[in-house]
Protein backbone atom coordinates (compact mmCIF):
# COMPACT_ATOMS: atom_id res chain seq x y z
CA UNK A 1 0.00 0.00 0.00
CA UNK A 2 1.46 3.47 -0.78
CA UNK A 3 4.12 2.30 -3.24
CA UNK A 4 4.13 3.04 -6.78
CA UNK A 5 5.63 -0.16 -8.85
CA UNK A 6 4.76 -1.08 -12.04
CA UNK A 7 1.58 -1.22 -12.58
CA UNK A 8 -0.35 -0.10 -15.75
CA UNK A 9 -2.79 2.41 -16.67
CA UNK A 10 -5.14 -0.58 -17.24
CA UNK A 11 -4.35 -2.39 -14.29
CA UNK A 12 -5.06 0.74 -11.66
CA UNK A 13 -8.56 1.55 -14.38
CA UNK A 14 -10.07 -2.02 -13.51
CA UNK A 15 -9.38 -1.36 -9.69
CA UNK A 16 -9.82 1.87 -8.82
CA UNK A 17 -12.88 3.49 -8.63
CA UNK A 18 -13.40 6.81 -11.46
CA UNK A 19 -16.23 8.46 -12.44
CA UNK A 20 -16.52 10.14 -15.88
CA UNK A 21 -19.46 12.50 -16.17
CA UNK A 22 -20.13 15.91 -18.45
CA UNK A 23 -22.74 17.69 -15.72
CA UNK A 24 -21.18 19.71 -13.11
CA UNK A 25 -24.30 19.04 -10.73
CA UNK A 26 -23.37 15.51 -11.07
CA UNK A 27 -19.33 16.07 -10.69
CA UNK A 28 -19.75 18.32 -7.79
CA UNK A 29 -22.44 16.13 -5.53
CA UNK A 30 -20.07 12.95 -6.33
CA UNK A 31 -16.79 15.25 -5.69
CA UNK A 32 -17.58 14.57 -2.28
CA UNK A 33 -18.07 11.10 -2.17
CA UNK A 34 -15.47 8.77 -0.71
CA UNK A 35 -13.02 6.71 -3.20
CA UNK A 36 -13.62 8.36 -6.39
CA UNK A 37 -10.58 9.48 -7.80
CA UNK A 38 -11.05 11.33 -10.99
CA UNK A 39 -14.40 13.33 -12.90
CA UNK A 40 -13.42 14.16 -16.80
CA UNK A 41 -15.31 16.21 -19.37
CA UNK A 42 -12.82 13.91 -21.70
CA UNK A 43 -9.40 14.34 -22.40
CA UNK A 44 -8.41 17.62 -22.00
CA UNK A 45 -5.18 19.60 -21.08
CA UNK A 46 -7.31 22.06 -20.11
CA UNK A 47 -8.18 20.32 -16.70
CA UNK A 48 -4.12 20.85 -15.65
CA UNK A 49 -4.05 22.56 -13.23
CA UNK A 50 -0.60 23.64 -14.77
CA UNK A 51 -1.96 25.57 -17.60
CA UNK A 52 -4.39 27.66 -14.68
CA UNK A 53 -1.42 28.16 -12.71
CA UNK A 54 0.84 29.48 -15.46
CA UNK A 55 -1.64 31.08 -17.16
CA UNK A 56 -2.39 33.67 -14.22
CA UNK A 57 0.82 33.95 -12.73
CA UNK A 58 1.97 35.04 -16.24
CA UNK A 59 -1.01 37.13 -16.62
CA UNK A 60 -2.32 34.87 -19.72
CA UNK A 61 -5.55 36.79 -21.16
CA UNK A 62 -7.43 34.27 -24.11
CA UNK A 63 -10.43 34.86 -25.47
CA UNK A 64 -14.15 35.18 -24.45
CA UNK A 65 -14.09 31.39 -25.65
CA UNK A 66 -10.64 30.17 -23.97
CA UNK A 67 -11.63 32.20 -20.96
CA UNK A 68 -15.16 30.11 -21.12
CA UNK A 69 -13.25 26.64 -21.48
CA UNK A 70 -11.15 27.28 -18.81
CA UNK A 71 -14.03 28.58 -16.55
CA UNK A 72 -15.78 25.16 -17.20
CA UNK A 73 -12.54 23.11 -17.07
CA UNK A 74 -12.25 24.58 -13.49
CA UNK A 75 -15.36 22.11 -12.59
CA UNK A 76 -13.87 19.35 -13.77
CA UNK A 77 -10.76 19.51 -11.41
CA UNK A 78 -10.68 17.37 -8.43
CA UNK A 79 -11.42 19.27 -5.72
CA UNK A 80 -8.16 20.41 -3.97
CA UNK A 81 -6.52 21.15 -7.33
CA UNK A 82 -9.72 23.44 -7.94
CA UNK A 83 -9.27 25.00 -4.34
CA UNK A 84 -5.71 25.60 -5.78
CA UNK A 85 -6.82 27.39 -8.35
CA UNK A 86 -9.04 29.71 -7.21
CA UNK A 87 -7.56 30.65 -4.13
CA UNK A 88 -4.02 31.35 -6.54
CA UNK A 89 -6.02 33.83 -8.66
CA UNK A 90 -7.99 35.37 -5.65
CA UNK A 91 -4.57 35.86 -4.55
CA UNK A 92 -2.88 36.93 -7.88
CA UNK A 93 -6.18 39.71 -7.86
CA UNK A 94 -4.55 41.54 -4.21
CA UNK A 95 -1.38 42.40 -5.80
CA UNK A 96 0.71 43.61 -8.65
CA UNK A 97 0.24 41.02 -11.87
CA UNK A 98 3.89 39.91 -12.70
CA UNK A 99 3.33 41.19 -16.45
CA UNK A 100 2.62 44.25 -15.12
CA UNK A 101 5.58 44.49 -12.68
CA UNK A 102 8.35 43.57 -15.18
CA UNK A 103 6.40 45.90 -17.74
CA UNK A 104 6.85 48.90 -15.23
CA UNK A 105 10.62 47.86 -14.42
CA UNK A 106 11.82 46.84 -17.99
CA UNK A 107 14.00 49.75 -19.14
CA UNK A 108 15.65 49.43 -15.51
CA UNK A 109 16.22 45.74 -15.55
CA UNK A 110 16.00 44.92 -19.32
CA UNK A 111 16.97 40.84 -18.36
CA UNK A 112 13.89 40.78 -16.13
CA UNK A 113 11.91 41.18 -19.48
CA UNK A 114 13.52 38.74 -21.20
CA UNK A 115 13.18 36.29 -18.67
CA UNK A 116 9.79 36.97 -18.74
CA UNK A 117 9.23 37.25 -22.09
CA UNK A 118 11.61 33.42 -22.12
CA UNK A 119 9.07 31.94 -19.84
CA UNK A 120 6.01 32.72 -22.39
CA UNK A 121 7.65 31.48 -25.13
CA UNK A 122 8.27 28.20 -23.24
CA UNK A 123 4.53 27.80 -22.05
CA UNK A 124 3.85 28.58 -26.24
CA UNK A 125 6.21 25.76 -26.96
CA UNK A 126 3.98 23.53 -24.76
CA UNK A 127 1.06 24.33 -25.98
CA UNK A 128 1.95 24.43 -29.65
CA UNK A 129 3.45 20.82 -28.52
CA UNK A 130 0.17 20.18 -27.56
CA UNK A 131 -1.29 21.62 -30.37
CA UNK A 132 0.28 19.36 -33.09
CA UNK A 133 -0.40 16.10 -30.64
CA UNK A 134 -4.07 16.76 -30.96
CA UNK A 135 -3.59 17.59 -34.66
CA UNK A 136 -2.16 14.27 -34.94
CA UNK A 137 -4.96 12.52 -32.91
CA UNK A 138 -7.90 14.20 -33.95
CA UNK A 139 -7.16 14.94 -37.06
CA UNK A 140 -10.81 13.47 -38.39
CA UNK A 141 -12.56 15.45 -35.76
CA UNK A 142 -13.93 18.62 -35.84
CA UNK A 143 -15.12 18.14 -32.34
CA UNK A 144 -13.05 17.91 -29.14
CA UNK A 145 -13.30 17.70 -25.17
CA UNK A 146 -17.28 18.93 -24.49
CA UNK A 147 -18.31 20.26 -27.80
CA UNK A 148 -15.15 22.58 -28.61
CA UNK A 149 -13.76 22.95 -31.79
CA UNK A 150 -10.79 22.03 -31.06
CA UNK A 151 -8.29 23.74 -33.55
CA UNK A 152 -9.84 26.80 -32.65
CA UNK A 153 -9.85 27.15 -29.71
CA UNK A 154 -6.26 25.49 -28.96
CA UNK A 155 -4.78 28.06 -31.66
CA UNK A 156 -6.88 30.24 -29.60
CA UNK A 157 -5.08 30.05 -26.61
CA UNK A 158 -1.23 29.79 -27.77
CA UNK A 159 -2.55 33.48 -29.42
CA UNK A 160 -3.24 34.50 -25.98
CA UNK A 161 -0.40 32.93 -24.85
CA UNK A 162 2.22 34.67 -27.37
CA UNK A 163 0.41 38.09 -27.42
CA UNK A 164 1.44 38.01 -23.27
CA UNK A 165 5.20 38.31 -24.33
CA UNK A 166 6.48 41.88 -23.70
CA UNK A 167 8.87 41.53 -26.39
CA UNK A 168 11.92 42.81 -25.58
CA UNK A 169 14.21 43.29 -27.84
CA UNK A 170 16.54 40.03 -26.53
CA UNK A 171 13.97 38.08 -26.54
CA UNK A 172 12.37 35.12 -28.85
CA UNK A 173 9.19 37.23 -29.24
CA UNK A 174 11.36 40.57 -30.79
CA UNK A 175 10.28 41.63 -34.31
CA UNK A 176 12.38 39.52 -36.69
CA UNK A 177 12.93 37.10 -34.54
Amino acid sequence: AGEVGNTTFAEVSATSPTTTTSTKSDLNAADAEEGVLAFSKGPSAGQSTMFFVFDIFLGVSHGEDGREFQEDMIGYLPAPHRALVLDYRAKWHETTPVRQFVEQNKNAHPELAQAFDQCVQKLADVRKFHLATVRRQLVKAEVGTGGSSWKVLLEAMLHGTKETALRCPLSAFAPGR
